[in-house]
Parts: structure tokens; sequence; C-alpha cells
């Protein structure tokens, strides 16, 4: 037996909370804002973006033209930068004033008529043309971030784990300062027994985020599955430091390693710690009555450990009764009954 119940807490977290999209709250007093943009050639500017600057509180807000050119949106108050963005490029470049105010505020921008009043070609912001740019590019480069971390775990999910190191990889180098794409990279080495591979990509993810728990229990599992049975030890140690709700998975975890590696009685100790709870797993009771046995091998069936090993056993057939173990642990329940008498 292996410790088949060895589990590892779920790394997946949402997708665009792993990206680091922020969901702004709207201010609380805004003005509404509509209007309609005309190009040089005085038809309307389709399809072209107003990105709006405020000065005060440096926060971006955009909004896209129709085919017709029109716009509409809601701004706080204050002072803008209007930058008028179409097919990649800044055409211009306006001030605005939002004022409070109940009525929609009109905006009407005509590129030519602003070009025929200008005495000189418009000297465009440097510094704001820079920031655009920098942004339209980290935006266009989460995308493909978010396109291949889908499609690696789209790609997990099949048991394809070639295919999902791919997609990982290619999301890790693209924003290699995100610890999801490394642990989960991680996994996906795992999966195909590239334990190494695995660790190394475990150790990134951690250096990032330190204090995660469900970082450290993985990483400790690696550890474990790659035979560095004392360093996996003293990651589930860590691990525990921090887990929280989580400690019972790490618990239990903790013992599988021990129980493999056939150190029965402190085994134990750890899935006596996975039962503590009321969401203890049923899995965390066969495994602790199983240590139990094991342990006092040599001792009569009414051995000393005898009755908490009953109780572990006759726990997990309460909680599972058709489980994966529910035959094995009926069997020991019998054998620790002892003989019948006569």
């Amino acid at each position: 037996m292996g410790a088949e119940g060895h589990r590892s807490l779920v790394l997946r977290c949402a997708l665009l909370a792993a990206l680091g999209f922020a969901v702004l709250l709207a201010a609380q007093v805004t003005t509404r804002i509509e209007g309609q943009v005309r190009g040089f050639d005085t038809q309307p500017l389709a399809e072209a973006t107003l990105i709006f600057q405020h000065l005060a509180l440096n926060q971006q807000h955009r909004l896209p033209t129709d085919l017709q050119g029109r716009f509409s949106g809601a701004l706080p108050p204050g002072r803008y930068r209007v930058a008028i963005l179409h097919q990649g490029k800044i055409l211009w470049v306006v001030a605005l004033e939002v004022a409070e105010a109940a009525e929609p505020l009109r905006l009407e921008i005509d590129l030519e008529a602003l070009r025929r009043r200008a005495e000189a070609p418009p000297v465009l912001d440097v510094e704001l043309q820079r920031r655009l740019r920098q942004h339209e590019e980290d935006l266009a480069r989460r995308m493909r971030v978010r396109d291949h971390y889908r499609q690696g775990l789209e790609a997990l999910e099949r048991g394809d784990d070639e295919a999902a190191i791919r997609e990982l990889e290619s999301a890790r180098d693209l924003e290699p300062s995100e610890a999801l794409y490394q642990a989960q990279l991680g996994e996906a080495y795992a999966g195909a027994g590239r334990l190494s591979e695995a660790v190394a990509a475990y150790e990134a993810a951690l250096r990032l985020e330190p204090d995660d728990p469900a970082l450290r229990n993985n990483y400790a599992n690696v550890l474990a599955r790659a035979g560095r049975t004392e360093e996996a030890l003293a990651a589930f140690s860590e691990a525990a430091r921090h887990a929280r709700e989580q400690a019972a998975a790490v618990y239990f975890n903790w013992g599988a390693t021990l129980f493999r590696a056939e150190r029965y009685a402190a085994a134990a100790d750890y899935f006596r710690r996975a039962t503590q709870g009321e969401k203890a797993d049923a899995m965390a009771y066969y495994f602790l009555g199983l240590s139990l046995v094991r342990s006092v091998a040599d001792e009569p069936p009414a051995g000393r450990h005898a009755p908490e090993a009953r109780e572990a056993f006759a726990r997990y057939l309460a909680l599972a009764p058709d489980g994966k173990y529910a035959a094995q642990a009926a069997d020991h329940l019998k054998r620790l009954a002892g003989p019948s008498p006569r």
C-alpha cells in the first residue's frame, strides 16, 4: 500500500485574480459624459478609444467609440488629460475639466477643427505616449498569458501532461513573477514524472509566495515522491505553521509520508492530528487505525493501541461505509475484537 490517500491542496485560483486584474470600485460621485469624435476627414471616428487620465487621482478611464464615433460613460469630477487613440496611435491630446453635475456633459471632438486652430502640429505628451504604449503591451501580454494558462489547465484536466507543460512554461516565461504559474507548472512536471523539475518549479513559486501553505504542502508532496523524505518532512512542518484551515490536509500528507517510510508510530501521530475538527476526512481515520496496527505488529490484537485503532476503523466505516477501504476496515475491526469466546 502506498498511502494512496496522499492528497494535494488545490491551487487553481480564479483566473482573473491570478492574472492580477484588479476590480476598481466606481467613485461615489460621477458625472455622465457623452459625445462624438470626428476625424481629420471630418467623418465620425469609429472604433477609437478615449483615454481619460484623472490628473489628481492618477486613474485611467477608457471609453470606446462606436461606428458613428459616439461614446458615453461616467467619470469622477476633476481635471483630465484625454488622449484619442486609434489603431494603436495617439491622434490628439486635449485637456478637460469635469464638474459634478446632474445633467450629462456633452463633449464634441473634431480633430480637423483642432488641427486647423493649432498654429503648429500638436506636441503630444511623450511620457503619456510611453505609458499608453506600455499599457497596451501589458494588456496584450496578459491576454497571451491567460490563453497559455487556460490551455495548460485544460491539458492537465484531460491528463496530457506534456501539452500542459508546454503551455504553462509559456505562461511562466511571459509572467515569471506570478507564483501560480510556477506552481501549476510544478504540478504538470510532477504528473509527467519529471520530479526534479517539479521541485525546482515549486521552489521558484515559494520564493514569490513564501507563506502560502498550499504551495508548501504541494512542494513537500513532490519532495516525498522524489524520495527526499527528510526534506519533505521539514517542508510539511513549515506548511503546518501557516496552514490555518488547511491544517488537516497538511497533517494527512505529513502522516502519509511517514507511513510510506514505514515510520508507523510517528505517522499515527499526524493522522491523529488530521482527524481533529468537524470536517475530518474519513481517510485520515483509516490510516490512523492502520498505522496503529502496524506500529504494534508484534503485540496481540488486544494490545495497548487496540481501542484507539478500533475506534478509528469504526469512524472510517461510519463516514465512508462504501469507501475504498471499507472491507479492509471491517476486517481489521474483526481481528481487533480478538477471538470469539467459546
